[in-house]
């Protein structure tokens, strides 16, 4: 190993860095290996709220759909028209409904902790 990057100390590799990454230093003529610090995401918020507003969007319609779907394909087999459909549409809703507020307090939760660390 060539000489260690003046702002860190060279060491051994103990145990306790099993597991853990390294990043390689290469200069003109010396070589240093550091411990990689975990470095925090960072989310653009503009892809932030674009995606969580689609997920939303998707969360919502999908259960409907699918209740509707299934309504319809029960209702073809039985013969018992619109019942199965409703039916399946409600239950798409109430699901619908469950998943918007556990989003939406979950979000809020997000902001709130977002807002406390600045």
């Amino acid at each position: 190993m060539g000489k260690a990057h003046p702002a860190h100390k060279q060491r051994k590799l103990s145990k306790q860095d099993k597991g853990q990454q390294f990043e390689l230093l290469l200069g003109s003529g010396e070589t240093s290996i550091i411990p990689r610090t975990k470095k925090p995401i960072q989310y653009s918020s503009t892809f932030y709220y674009l995606g969580f507003f689609s997920q939303l969007g998707t969360g919502i319609a999908l259960p409907i759909a699918i209740g509707a779907l299934v309504g319809s394909y029960v209702d073809r087999l039985r013969g018992t028209h619109p019942r199965a459909v409703l039916i399946g549409i409600a239950l798409g809703f109430a699901l619908s409904i469950l998943y918007f507020v556990r989003t939406v307090v979950e979000f809020i939760r997000y902001n709130t902790k977002q807002t406390e660390q600045q």
